[in-house]
């Protein structure tokens, strides 16, 4: 999404200290800008056991709230990507079944294209 969005990844590096205070900060070392920038933007959070879980899985509900806020638009809807695929690509996603499921790299490849056409 960086490059989509062509974020100034390098405007994060003030930040990147307070990551230290983080139980995960080993597994988080290898993004520390890009976690960073995406924590001072909100598209990440800090759990309550104060990690950022950032080798976890993401929810089509997840993803969907991430580019609402990436696209500056609250009217994103992954249903609306999920269609595409389904006309394009004759692929049923599986948020049909739950939007807690999780989403696939292919699905959210298609969904950075799509935000791009």
């Amino acid at each position: 999404m960086s490059k989509v969005f062509k974020w100034n990844i390098k405007s994060a590096e003030e930040d990147v200290e307070a990551l230290q205070k983080v139980a995960d900060h080993k597994e988080v070392e290898p993004y520390k800008e890009l976690v960073s920038y995406c924590l001072n933007k909100g598209y990440l959070k800090i759990s309550q056991d104060n990690t950022i879980k950032i080798n976890s899985q993401v929810s089509y509900k997840e993803a969907e709230a991430m580019m609402k806020l990436a696209m500056e638009d609250k009217n994103f809807s992954w249903a609306k990507v999920a269609e595409k695929i389904m006309k394009n690509k004759d692929k049923r996603s599986a948020s049909y079944g739950s939007m807690d499921d999780h989403i696939t790299r292919a699905e959210a490849l298609y969904m950075l294209y799509y935000m791009t056409e």
